[in-house]
């Protein structure tokens, strides 16, 4: 139905746009200390010319690599550090030479606290439980309107279960009214001390709510190729991380992750105790 990029009329009514097949979908492998993280990507089709592919190397190795602070962003400290490792984004066109109507953008990185504390590993499921909520509470808490904040997160938590060590699914979701779009994450340990991260944020190219673009745009497409990458996630940690993953799990009554976690609560009573007290 002509779904591509040229626009020459307006859109009317709803409308459920055309993104790029996952078929064509290319593996795309790296290593961080022999453990290796492997997906499918489709090829960098962002709408915008001035956003660039981040394309990731073939090996990384822990100490050469340098952490950026993300006191760049609005956070409440400077707890955690990152280093960035890929990024695509990917344009979803109305039909009829409506033009592009949203982008689903992905990027992933590795985070790791600022201090680190040997004794704690993030794959033992309660570390990386509190890891996640020192995490948001650090990326979130500080967004506040009127002190109230705009933030709700984590939402639809969901264990991600066929991987090689523990993952989970969550999202990050703007308050009702605000004119931001829903930030979608997967984490998972790759090593004691640094967690693999993936954020998808699904745009609407319309300055209205999500309560209001649902009803102009659909996100399911963009919704689905999302799910396809996430399902095509494939991790083979290495000797050592094994090694640190078998001692992390040693005695413990329950090594998964908790089924529900519900949104954190925000106030000088809330903030979340960091990890480094668990034992």
């Amino acid at each position: 139905m002509f779904n591509i990029a040229f626009k020459l009329r307006s859109q009317n009514g709803f409308c459920v746009p055309t993104g790029p097949s996952f078929d064509s979908a290319r593996i795309v492998e790296c290593s961080f200390d022999e453990t290796k993280i492997k997906l499918k990507l489709p090829k960098h089709n962002s709408r915008y010319s001035s956003i660039i592919a981040r394309q990731p190397k073939k090996k990384y190795h822990f100490n050469d690599m340098t952490f950026r602070s993300y006191s760049k962003n609005i956070v409440v400290d400077d707890s955690w550090n990152k280093y960035d490792v890929l990024s695509r984004s990917w344009a979803f066109n109305g039909d009829w030479f409506t033009g592009p109507l949203s982008e689903l953008s992905m990027y992933m990185g590795l985070i790791k606290r600022t201090e680190i504390n040997p004794e704690v590993s993030f794959f033992n499921p309660k570390a990386f439980e509190v890891a996640i909520a020192n995490f948001l509470t650090q990326q979130y808490s500080a967004r506040t309107i009127q002190a109230i904040p705009s933030w709700v997160t984590p939402c639809n938590w969901t264990v991600i279960k066929r991987l090689t060590c523990i993952a989970a699914y969550f999202e990050a979701k703007p308050r009702k009214g605000i004119n931001e779009c829903t930030e979608n994450y997967v984490l998972f340990p790759v090593d004691n001390q640094h967690i693999a991260l993936l954020n998808f944020r699904q745009s609407r190219f319309l300055n209205k709510s999500e309560e209001e673009l649902d009803e102009l745009v659909s996100s399911q497409p963009m919704n689905d190729l999302m799910w396809d990458i996430i399902n095509s996630i494939q991790i083979n940690l290495s000797k050592d991380a094994t090694k640190q993953q078998i001692k992390a799990l040693e005695g413990l009554d329950n090594p998964l992750l908790v089924e529900s976690f519900p949104p954190l609560k925000w106030g000088a009573s809330d903030i979340v105790k960091p990890e480094r007290n668990l034992k």
